[in-house]
């Protein structure tokens, strides 16, 4: 009997631990996330209705952008976003964003999602916000000189200002391999 007065403790003490190791997202920080989803899919919709002013309202006028492309680890701003949009949709149609396609999964994840937020493992500091969204997907675009068509795996961290509107924007794809597809395109 003593034995098992002893468990009861340790049993509810692991219990209690176990539970620590979950965190749980409030409704509010759940409804942030699925704003700044909806922000992207805006941003998205955007690029593929060529739509260059209503792509411009989504970012805070300080917007800080990190681009894909090496350029010295120098900051760009809106108006730099602005200039390679611009270009980008005069050189190329852009037709589709497809969520998540490229990420592979694994038992315990089968269908990865799109979109993540927080980090609750990390080597920096943990964090259950919602700000700071990782977004995974695939470019899909036709060159409009020569009718190529091809796509892109892609990634990109956005986070936000209090009044929703992207203040930082680092993105990562590789822009050689748009140059490649046409040129492979081309020679067939």
């Amino acid at each position: 009997m003593y034995k098992f007065l002893i468990l009861i403790p340790l049993v509810v003490l692991f219990s209690c631990q176990q539970g620590s190791d979950t965190q749980s997202v409030s409704k509010q920080d759940q409804d942030k996330f699925n704003q700044y989803v909806e922000t992207w899919r805006t941003f998205v919709a955007g690029f593929i209705a060529e739509d260059l002013d209503s792509q411009m309202e989504l970012f805070a006028d300080d917007v800080k952008w990190s681009q894909p492309v090496y350029n010295g680890n120098q900051i760009s701003g809106k108006a730099d976003i602005r200039a390679v949009i611009e270009s980008w949709q005069k050189d190329f149609q852009v037709t589709s964003f497809a969520e998540a396609e490229g990420l592979i999964g694994n038992d315990e994840n089968p269908n990865p999602a799109g979109f993540y937020s927080g980090s609750y493992f990390s080597t920096g500091t943990p964090s259950s916000s919602p700000n700071g969204l990782r977004v995974y997907g695939t470019w899909y675009w036709t060159h409009t000189e020569t009718g190529t068509q091809g796509g892109n795996k892609w990634y990109g961290i956005l986070t936000f200002n209090e009044e929703g509107k992207i203040n930082s924007f680092t993105d990562w794809f590789d822009a050689g391999g748009v140059q490649d597809q046409i040129e492979k395109a081309l020679e067939n």
